[in-house]
Formats: C-alpha cells, sequence, structure tokens
C-alpha cells in the first residue's frame, strides 16, 4: 500500500504525472471570489499547474487523520465556467503511523465556478459516497460529506514553492496578552521538514511543552500545562500560482490570541 507521506515527499507539491501515481492534482484554482446564491462562484476559471490539496482531521490532542484530495476535469482545463469532472481521488490515512488508508475514486461530478459536487460510490467510513467542495479562498476547500455523520473536511492547497520546515527551529517573540519574552524551539515527529503537513513537538522559556501540526501556513498546537489550544498563520505569505519550485521555510508565526514568532 502506498504511503502518503512518501509520496508527498517525492512532490506532490508539484505536477502530479497520472492518477496511478497517487492522487492527480486540482487544476481549478479561482482568482477571483464573489458571492453567488449562498456559495461561491469563479469571474474566472484559471487553468493553472495542477495542484494536491491536503487537510488535518481531528484537534491537536486527538488522533489524527491526513486527508488529500485531487481533482481531473477536461473542462477545467479548457476554461470553461462550469462543466465537469472525469476522475479523481479522496483518501485518508492516520497521521504519523500511515495505517488505516483509505482511497476513494471519484467517478463522476460536476462544478460551477467555485463550487463543486463529487460522487464517490466505493468509499467507505470515514469517507461518504458524494460531497459537495466550496473555495472559501483560492487555496482553501470546505469539503462537506452528503451523509449525516461523517466529518467536513477543510483542505488547503499545497504550495511548490513553501514548506514550514519546522524541525529543529528555534523562534523568538512574545506571548499572549501579557507580551511575555518568548523563546521556542520546535521538532518534527517523525524528523522531516519537507511535507506540507508536519507533527510538532515543543517547549519554551516558560516551562510549556507543546503538540501539534502544521498544515501548510496554518499551525494548530497544544500547550501545556493547562491545555490551551492555540492557531495560527506562518508567512510569508503565498501566491497563487507558485512562482519558484524551491521550498522557502516559515520565517514568521502570528497567532489568533496577539503571540508572535520570529525564526530565529
Amino acid at each position: 500500500m502506498c504511503n502518503l507521506n512518501n509520496v508527498h515527499r517525492a512532490g506532490l507539491g508539484g505536477r502530479i504525472p497520472s492518477l496511478a501515481a497517487m492522487l492527480a492534482g486540482l487544476a481549478l484554482l479561482p482568482t477571483t471570489l464573489t458571492s453567488c446564491g449562498g456559495g461561491t462562484e469563479l469571474a474566472l476559471v484559471a487553468p493553472y499547474i495542477t495542484f494536491v490539496f491536503r487537510g488535518v482531521n481531528g484537534p491537536p490532542d486527538a488522533p489524527l487523520q491526513f486527508i488529500q484530495l485531487g481533482l481531473q476535469s477536461a473542462d477545467i482545463d479548457q476554461k470553461k465556467p462550469r462543466g465537469g469532472i472525469e476522475s479523481g481521488s479522496l483518501s485518508t490515512t492516520d497521521a504519523g503511523t500511515g495505517a488505516g488508508q483509505q482511497l476513494a475514486s471519484i467517478a463522476s461530478g460536476t462544478y460551477a465556478g467555485g463550487d463543486f459536487d463529487i460522487s464517490l460510490p466505493s468509499a467507505t467510513a470515514p469517507l461518504a459516497t458524494a460531497y459537495s467542495g466550496t473555495f472559501s479562498d483560492a487555496d482553501t476547500i470546505v469539503l462537506k460529506p452528503k451523509t449525516a455523520g461523517l466529518a467536513t473536511f477543510t483542505l488547503v492547497r499545497v504550495d511548490n514553492s513553501f514548506r514550514p520546515k519546522m524541525h529543529d527551529s528555534k523562534w523568538t517573540g512574545k506571548l499572549g496578552a501579557g507580551m511575555q519574552d518568548w523563546k521556542v524551539s520546535f521538532n518534527t515527529n517523525p524528523p522531516f521538514d519537507e511535507d506540507a503537513i508536519e507533527l510538532l513537538t515543543g517547549s519554551d522559556n516558560l516551562g510549556n511543552t507543546f503538540s501539534g501540526y502544521t498544515l501548510m501556513r496554518r499551525i494548530e498546537l497544544l500547550r501545556s500545562p493547562g491545555n490551551t489550544r492555540m492557531s495560527g498563520r506562518m508567512g510569508p505569505a503565498g501566491q497563487t500560482p507558485p512562482v519558484s519550485d524551491t521550498f522557502a521555510p516559515a520565517q514568521t508565526i502570528k497567532f489568533d490570541d496577539g503571540s508572535s514568532l520570529t525564526r530565529d
């Protein structure tokens, strides 16, 4: 069985040669999003290089699953604002182990601007046999199951010019409302730093320890003691489509609570 982590390190951030090589990329990337009938509609469908979209199912203090999506459509390639989706794949795998993999082929689908529907009749739980998808921005898909009780996935475009690269990294900044001086060290588990998703451990100068993950420019942490959740975004900002095939590492982190870090 194919290990998604190994495949991803081999180059899923770039162009995908075939579905047999594991999960074709997505050629539907919006340039302008506007509200339309309660969903999102594209002013233009741009046939950029195909990309993989990835996500994480579960909070940082629970067993996690990696999610991966790819779609293929000749209509998208021809810049049609709406049309059919001929093929693709959706998969899950248990984070850190590669076990528990589910891989379902997309049998058919349709799209209209930034909204789409896909059918996966061979899927079994935790995957649904049908989903509706919406681009919330140019780099993010919200994928909702059409079966009650199954998870909604938030998926992020895998940018082939950026990786978090958090292994053996050191950061300096300010923590929380008190703006305490903050020094943090992170490592990844397993210790690689070429993936869009990295599982994190860490510690700081204030006696805290961390667990969590990165998903491209997003970071989710659990700080102990206290089991405090911290969500943040990493810089530099990306571009759509990316302008380089050289992975640039994260340099800054800004958390929702006002905390911030800069790589040493």
